[in-house]
């Protein structure tokens, strides 16, 4: 492998250069021609020629123009196992930091449009947009850091900063190309595919009464104008900063809200008459009624106050503000509990400071929350509770929600993935053979063998189960971590870190890092897997493939495990080039994803039945989980006695 990757390595070039100018194309195209025939009822796409030309031409200028800048101010290859020698900033890096990949998603974009694959736009595209920004995150930034340190640090240095000074061209951009740009394609990413069918009307029986308002949609869309040009109008880096952190905040509780409530807002019906009637009626065919709770009209026209007080006074800004709110109720777009609550996401969103704060006081307090109580020579600790009852309630939700698998195969794979998990923490992490260390893609494996030997039959359904539930179950798990001292982060500046002091803890014990400051990679394993927990049931629900779900699973794990690694600081972790063993086993485990997700496969189907048999087992089974993970005998000199 290292000689594979060494720097002079002809044959390592000519391998990697092939397989993300070739074999990956490949499979992402044929990705998405075996989605278009498993999922046939996603939205169709038609563009007609012009924009997909436009999109994969411009996309290949860029992709040229990088390229040829890294080999000619660089000194060396587009390829970050084999990278440049010099920090470019020139051409088109002078705007875009990575026009390479910016270009490769415009290519794509533009061959699914032009050939009018739905799952290459709606599926193919996003999971190549998360697999460029984990690799960016989890592999390419650090790496330019460490080779570059201060010029790409300032090179770099986009994000507005807490400041009275004038933002600079950078920070506008910044807010353009991070945050509104990316913000509209998510928001009609899901305007597209959300379902407007059988939901809740968030109206109170009064605003049926109420008559629409046609002239009202002048302030209504009067709000594209005033967010649109916020980024240009900031006087100071520290409103803008502050407008772009708290509309990312507010932009993932919003689109979350969206996903997992069923409620909208049926536009209330009216007569056109006038010409503001008919702007109505055209703004009206443009959205949906699926992403009106919590109004994001409101949101993001009071956030915009943060920047516009300092332009206009603070009186006039909140005018504006108020008008364009009351404009979603009177147009009957909105209803008042919508508006209601887009002005208390905004209110929320403003504290994020306070909450990343408050949630790593929280992250701390349970890092150095260690207990234990000895009943003779048995070792009784407090973090194995967490897992215990996560386990046991992922197994119930199993067995209540697929009343049609048998109950028992259920608890057989369980029990194989807790088993899997012990061998594989023996076999790669164990220090010592009485120690009694468990790993997560063990588990992975272990599961799947006792799913292909004793539910064949069912093994479609019984994998995606446990897909759907296997991030509940590492999210609460990771709680365990946090408790522990593992999967913990390497060493960071204060603002970001979280500090161990229990003795015990592996991070103190192993690590040698007592009250330093360390990276909270748990908490960044938890968040990825409660994106997961959503997406995994929404698609469980809606009954779409159980290949689907495995395959989504497998490989938005393995994104997140991937950037997680490159935050992670235990030291019996191998690496080989450059890469820990989990990102390894991360990009294996992505692949698989794909693959799996290409086989044919029977629709989920849940439905809740209650069973008692099922409560009783998986309580039963939840204490095994915490015995395994939190009882031990730690003055026992038999094999895999401790957990310390």
């Amino acid at each position: 492998m290292k000689q594979l990757f060494s720097k002079d390595s002809t044959i390592g070039k000519i391998v990697y250069g092939a397989i993300f100018c070739f074999v990956l194309p490949v499979i992402l195209g044929f990705w998405a021609y075996r989605l278009d025939i498993l999922i046939p009822g996603l939205p169709k796409v038609k563009t007609g020629i012009y924009l997909p030309v436009l999109f994969i031409v411009s996309g290949i200028w860029f992709m040229i123009k990088g390229m040829w800048h890294l080999w000619k101010d660089g000194k060396g290859l587009p390829m970050n196992a084999f990278p440049p020698s010099e920090f470019v900033r020139k051409g088109v890096y002078r705007w875009i930091s990575h026009p390479i990949y910016l270009g490769s998603v415009l290519t794509l974009a533009g061959i699914f449009f032009l050939f009018g694959l739905a799952s290459g736009v709606w599926i193919i595209i996003p999971c190549f947009i998360v697999g460029i920004f984990v690799l960016l995150f989890g592999y390419e930034i650090p790496d330019l850091q460490r080779r570059f340190g201060k010029e790409y640090k300032e090179a770099e240095t986009v994000f507005p900063a807490f400041s009275n000074k004038k933002p600079t061209a950078g920070n506008r951009l910044a807010a353009y190309f991070f945050i509104l740009i990316p913000w509209l394609l998510i928001y009609l990413y899901l305007s597209e595919l959300l379902p407007v069918e059988n939901l809740h009307d968030t109206y109170f029986s009064v605003e049926y009464t109420w008559k629409v308002q046609t002239w009202a949609v002048i302030p209504y869309l009067v709000t594209y104008l005033w967010v649109a040009i916020v980024p240009l109008v900031a006087k100071s880096q520290k409103s803008l900063r502050r407008f772009m952190f708290a509309g990312i905040l507010g932009s993932m509780i919003g689109f979350s809200c969206f996903v997992l409530f069923p409620l909208g807002a049926t536009p209330r019906p009216f007569i056109v008459r006038d010409v503001w009637g008919e702007w109505l009626q055209i703004q009206r065919e443009m959205d949906t009624s699926a992403c009106a709770f919590p109004s994001l009209h409101v949101f993001w026209a009071c956030l915009s106050v943060i920047v516009w007080k300092e332009i206009i006074s603070k009186w006039i800004s909140w005018g504006i503000a108020m008008l364009i709110s009351i404009s979603c109720i009177l147009t009957g777009v909105h209803s008042v509990l919508d508006v209601v609550s887009g002005f208390i996401l905004m209110l929320v969103s403003l504290q994020y400071s306070q909450i990343y704060k408050m949630i790593l006081l929280y992250c701390e307090k349970l890092a150095n929350s260690w207990q234990e109580w000895k009943v003779g020579k048995v070792r009784i600790i407090n973090h194995g509770v967490y897992v215990g009852l996560a386990s046991g309630f992922g197994l119930l939700l199993m067995g209540l929600f697929l009343p049609q698998i048998p109950f028992w195969k259920l608890a057989v794979v369980s029990l194989a993935g807790l088993v899997g998990a012990g061998i594989w923490g023996q076999w790669l992490e164990a220090s010592s053979q009485l120690m009694r260390p468990f790993g997560y893609y063990g588990g992975v494996i272990g599961g799947s063998v006792a799913m292909i030997l004793v539910g064949f039959q069912d093994f479609w359904q019984l994998s995606a189960a446990f897909a759907c539930v296997a991030p509940w179950v590492q999210a609460v798990g990771r709680l365990r971590c946090f408790v522990q001292g593992c999967c913990h982060g390497r060493v960071c500046n204060e603002k970001h870190g979280v500090h161990y002091r229990k003795p015990l803890n592996r991070v103190v014990r192993i690590a040698g890092l007592y009250n330093r400051p360390v990276y909270p990679t748990q908490l960044y394993s938890i968040i990825g897997n409660s994106f997961l927990i959503i997406l995994l049931w929404t698609l469980a629900f809606h009954g779409l493939p159980a290949s689907l779900i495995i395959g989504l699973y497998l490989f938005f794990s393995a994104c997140f495990r991937f950037f997680e690694e490159a935050f992670r600081g235990e030291p019996q972790t191998p690496s080989y080039s450059h890469l820990s063993v989990y990102q390894w086993l991360a990009v294996g485990f992505a692949m698989a994803g794909i693959i799996l997700s290409m086989f044919s496969s029977p629709e989920m189907n849940l439905h809740f039945v209650w069973r008692n048999d099922v409560l009783f087992t998986s309580l039963a089974y939840g204490v095994l989980v915490w015995m395994a993970m939190g009882v031990d005998v730690p003055d026992s000199q038999r094999p895999m006695s401790r957990l310390t």
